[in-house]
């Protein structure tokens, strides 16, 4: 079925008249030459016919007799199945090169008879010059040897494969001086082009067994001096760790471009076996078999990670489409989840290498990584968005600053809509890649896809969708992820929010930072004391930019009233963790523009029923106060009401919510006076208040409080 892919040999018309007139000439010298002088010559032109291959199965063989070219299956080695359908074409082969020998033979015979008696010196000092007889056969030979050689070095620049590079053949006596490297490259080659024939055989055994001689062969070249091959393949089981912490970055944003331990012989090599094997490889991710598929996706992901990027990039146009035949589709095409794995990976590893180079290639790129965020295996689905990730980090963000965020936005807003879903996945590192992919993506001209994140929506605007009963649902993604049981996914979550508080442009961080402050807030109370000092340190960093940012309005503020941030810091009250001192100035303000947007909706979520809703709900107060400080006067008449419903329920086991109430109202004594918030709580105390018991109660105890956080001097006032 290949017939249509073999290559011909040219023809050799011409010498078939000169074997016909050399064999009736060389028939009456038989009987008079020696063979053992020529035994050598013979034996190498032999070896060097016998390593001919062709890439396509079968291959292509000539004959010496006369006849035309036949077009053979090669058999490479004794076990392979095709070799049995080659005796007849190898036989006839044989025959030439035996009428060769005994020609040759003949000529030995006639030079080489030694004279006897009284002329044998005579003969010794003419037998160089003699045999004239011969010397016409001789010459027409080395006709056919040359037509020979010349066509054998045709093929090795054409379309064959096995031979030795640089021209070099075994029956040349002028190839004396080639390097000693050339035949071990020449049996290299000669494998690899083997192999090539062999994982394209019908028998699933055969391709089987070229796919692990292959690995092998691959394997013995990827492998650096002083480095283990069992290193090598548990590296590339593992696939590329994606770590919580930060990938090192340059000034200008970018990666550094990973640097090989591969000499530059190795590499020259993995750039000629990319040459070979990528296309009959390619052809492999389809095959019946999955062991095949899994090796032969192996086999192709090891040579492009380890090859160059030029090389790499110019292999994209032969496997993006083979990939997104295979990943990018709506209905599965690959059935094994490893495969699809690898396949994801074999990806991931095409945009590291290429990084820069890859604008031309979105649109695939896209449809492959939208077809692994849809997949149910998780190594496909953190594979995928590893993809997004690099994708926005290393072609997205710079496109985005030449061609504004407008433009890039559309693409990515679809792209953070089909990485959402997997934010509630059961599986922590799964949630923790599709963190890390949003957070690269959003930056990209899509900031308005946090307020989904969120599950915000316009109180006034009701979209018509909802109707009609198709509506979509809001849910609140990072609500659940900042309250995540595992470490790891909370402080990805936090950092997300950071970045994008310090990357994202000034007309989107005016509309989204309101909703970022919160989560970013709720780290300062989270249950790892390490996390919440990072994310203290955070705030103190997005202080320190408000501050230079807004350094021409602070400028008076910051150098005439330091008496007075001198005189709050000597009375300052007792710091909850991780407050080891007071907030800088730039910290106090940048929280406090939040704050009005910020506190109505926490004091309602403290009188909810949800008890899982309110505890972290007055951590939160807590917190905002202590950047809010004596800005807290005009809000007296949310905080206290919330602050006795907080004080008043009974039923939260450990007692967060009332442990948080009471710090809350311990803030508020402090920094606000008493005359602005003891009305409010004297109301319900008073003889003839139309207030029900547990409100009296929560209305004491919350003055027991207040009484506690006010000064001496406040505290008797007040009483």
């Amino acid at each position: 079925r290949n017939r249509s892919h073999l290559v011909r040999l040219p023809a050799m018309a011409n010498t078939d008249a000169l074997w016909a007139e050399l064999q009736s000439e060389d028939e009456a010298n038989r009987r008079k030459a020696k063979a053992k002088s020529t035994e050598n010559g013979l034996s190498g032109l032999s070896a060097s016919l016998a390593k001919v291959q062709v890439k396509q199965r079968p291959a292509v063989d000539v004959a010496f007799a006369g006849s035309s070219h036949t077009d053979t299956s090669t058999a490479s080695t004794p076990s392979h199945p095709k070799a049995a359908a080659t005796g007849a074409h190898a036989s006839a082969y044989s025959e030439s090169l035996r009428s060769i020998k005994a020609t040759l033979a003949e000529q030995g015979r006639e030079q080489g008879s030694e004279p006897t008696g009284a002329a044998a010196p005579q003969a010794k000092t003419c037998a160089a010059p003699a045999a004239p007889p011969s010397s016409k056969g001789g010459a027409k030979l080395d006709d056919i040897l040359a037509a020979r050689k010349s066509q054998l070095s045709v093929a090795s620049r054409g379309e064959l494969l096995g031979l030795r590079s640089g021209g070099a053949d075994s029956d040349d006596e002028s190839d004396d001086g080639v390097d000693a490297g050339a035949p071990k490259a020449a049996n290299a080659a000669t494998t690899v082009g083997r192999l090539v024939n062999m994982i394209a055989d019908p028998s699933t055994a055969v391709r089987r067994n070229a796919f692990k001689q292959l690995d092998d062969v691959t394997l013995l070249a990827v492998t650096p001096a002083g480095v283990s091959s069992e290193a090598i393949t548990a590296k590339e089981d593992a696939g590329d760790s994606d770590s919580d912490e930060e990938e090192q970055r340059g000034a200008d944003g970018t990666r550094p471009a990973p640097q090989s331990d591969l000499s530059a012989q190795q590499r020259a090599q993995i750039t000629e076996y990319l040459s070979v094997l990528l296309r009959p490889l390619l052809l492999r991710f389809s095959d019946p078999a999955e062991t095949c598929r899994d090796a032969a996706v192996r086999v192709a992901a090891r040579l492009l990670r380890h090859g160059d990027a030029h090389v790499v990039s110019g292999s994209l146009p032969l496997a993006l489409p083979v990939l997104v035949e295979r990943m990018g589709q709506e209905e599965l095409v690959e059935p094994s989840e490893e495969v699809r794995e690898r396949l994801a990976r074999l990806v991931a590893r095409l945009v590291r290498t290429c990084r820069t180079l890859l604008q031309p290639h979105l649109q695939p790129l896209g449809s492959v990584a939208l077809g692994c965020c849809r997949d149910s295996h998780p190594g496909t689905v953190r594979a995928g968005h590893t993809v997004l990730r690099l994708l926005a980090t290393d072609v997205l963000k710079p496109l985005t600053k030449v061609q504004g965020p407008k433009v890039v936005g559309a693409y990515t807003a679809g792209l953070v809509d089909a990485v959402a879903p997997a934010l509630g996945h059961r599986h922590a590192s799964v949630r923790i890649s599709a963190l890390r992919a949003i957070t690269e993506l959003v930056p990209c001209g899509s900031a308005s896809s946090i307020e989904k994140l969120v599950g915000y929506r316009e109180p006034n605007v009701v979209p018509i969708a909802n109707f009609y009963g198709k509506g979509e649902a809001l849910v609140n993604a990072f609500a659940s992820l900042v309250q995540d049981p595992h470490r790891s996914v909370r402080v990805a979550l936090l950092r997300t929010a950071f970045r994008w508080c310090r990357e994202l442009d000034y007309a989107d961080l005016y509309s989204q930072e309101s909703r970022l402050m919160p989560y970013l807030l709720s780290g300062l109370f989270d249950p790892d004391e390490s996390v919440a000092r990072t994310v203290f340190g955070w705030l103190e960093a997005l202080g320190e930019d408000y501050e230079r940012l807004n350094a021409g309005d602070l400028k008076q503020r910051m150098e005439y009233g330091y008496m007075d941030e001198r005189a709050k810091e000597e009375r300052r009250p007792p710091l909850p963790a991780p407050f080891d001192r007071r907030p800088r100035l730039g910290a106090r303000l940048r929280v406090r523009e939040h704050f009005r947007r910020l506190v109505g909706t926490v004091c309602e979520e403290m009188r909810c029923w949800q008890g899982q809703q309110r505890a972290p709900s007055a951590r939160l107060l807590c917190m905002l106060m202590m950047y809010q400080e004596e800005h807290l006067t005009e809000f007296v008449d949310k905080l206290v009401p919330a602050l006795c419903a907080g004080l008043t329920l009974e039923d939260d086991d450990r007692g967060e919510v009332a442990a948080g109430s009471a710090q809350c109202a311990r803030l508020l004594a402090h920094h606000v006076p008493a005359e602005a918030y003891l009305p409010l709580l004297l109301a319900p105390l008073s003889p003839g208040a139309l207030a029900s018991t547990s409100a009296r109660g929560g209305a004491a105890r919350l003055l027991a409080e207040l009484l506690l956080g006010m000064g001496g001097h406040a505290r008797a006032l007040a009483l």
